[in-house]
């Protein structure tokens, strides 16, 4: 067996080499990290039984013959497809496992869920929130405001760092007030910035201050004006931006705005509301086909207690539960 090594700067790019080099009936054994680089090993199949399911590096998920309602294959995109997971996403999944074990989609096991689990944990990329001075920005009503007061807390009463708060959010009613009343509760330092002037001073003042978290107002993604505003407030700093979106998100929305917002430049997502979906196989999809890290996931509303950091393992359970049996589903197909 020749396993052929594919570094690139994403996933998206890697699996489009692979497809180049390798061939659109490559099989992926396995991703990892490297640095900033996304790692794929691929080899060429050999003698795949015709019966299998098959599914194309393009995204399509097809199935090239009858099968059993007991089709492992079938229950598995069946099951990925119901929590909201890409065809492009379970098409790489159906290869990774038949790079693993090739026999393993037709004879059927009950180690097939953990086997899909340690794959899914391979294309989720995670990272630590690291950054001195950190914006959250992202859509109207998505939660950043109490995010905010989340990570704040977090890090304050429980991490031992000297933080301080700033809010930006001028433009929703009461904005202010929320975000000060958990300054208050908490007892932090707390600043309104009206213009990149007042951010600059807030920041200076806050310079000897192991984190400074700075909210944002939200905005609709199709008002790029506003958002060319809101990104106006930071020119020049070093500001670390992570992008809120929801978990519950359809597609095509988050699409738009990770468009519209990527003018900030964010170094990762945060899911808000995770607790709120059974579906959240769109955002994650997303996040593995663009190569962006998650950074957390909000899970409720209460302060500090209701976040969590990311962790791949979590989101691969999420979408395939540890007691789910993949050979006794019902066989369905979702057809790209």
């Amino acid at each position: 067996m020749i396993l052929r090594r594919i570094v690139a700067r994403s996933m998206s790019e890697a699996l489009a080499r692979v497809e180049r080099e390798v061939g659109r009936d490559a099989l992926i054994i396995d991703t990892a990290r490297e640095g900033e680089m996304t790692v794929v090993f691929a080899r060429r199949p050999e003698d795949v039984p015709p019966s299998s399911v098959a599914g194309g590096i393009d995204g399509s998920v097809h199935r090239v013959s009858k099968r059993t309602a007991k089709d492992p294959a079938t229950a598995l995109a069946t099951e990925l497809g119901a929590h909201g997971v890409s065809d492009r996403v379970t098409s790489a999944v159906l290869r990774a496992v038949r790079g693993l074990d090739e026999g393993l989609l037709q004879r059927g096991s009950r180690s097939l869920p953990a086997v899909v689990r340690r794959v899914l944990t391979g294309l989720v990329r995670t990272v630590p929130i690291r950054g001195k001075r950190v914006a959250l920005v992202g859509p109207t009503g998505v939660g950043k405001t109490t995010t905010i007061a989340k990570l704040a807390a977090r890090d304050s009463l429980e991490h031992g760092l000297s933080t301080a708060i700033v809010t930006t959010d001028t433009y929703r009613v009461a904005a202010v007030e929320q975000i000060r009343a958990f300054a208050d509760m908490m007892e932090l330092p707390f600043r309104v910035a009206f213009t990149p002037q007042d951010v600059r001073r807030a920041l200076d003042d806050f310079s000897d201050h192991d984190r400074v978290w700075i909210d944002t107002s939200g905005r609709n993604p199709r008002d790029e004006q506003a958002i060319r505003g809101i990104r106006g407030l930071f020119t020049g700093l070093e500001v670390d931006v992570l992008l809120c979106l929801p978990a519950a998100g359809r597609r095509r929305d988050l699409e738009r705005a990770l468009v519209t917002f990527s003018t900030f430049e964010p170094s990762a997502l945060v899911a808000c509301k995770w607790d709120e979906t059974d579906v959240p196989g769109e955002l994650l999809s997303l996040a593995i086909e663009r190569d962006l890290a998650i950074a957390g996931h909000g899970t409720g509303q209460r302060v500090p207690e209701d976040w969590e950091d990311a962790d791949a393992r979590t989101y691969a359970r999420e979408l395939v539960p540890e007691d789910k049996n993949l050979v006794e589903l019902p066989a369905k197909v979702r057809h790209a």
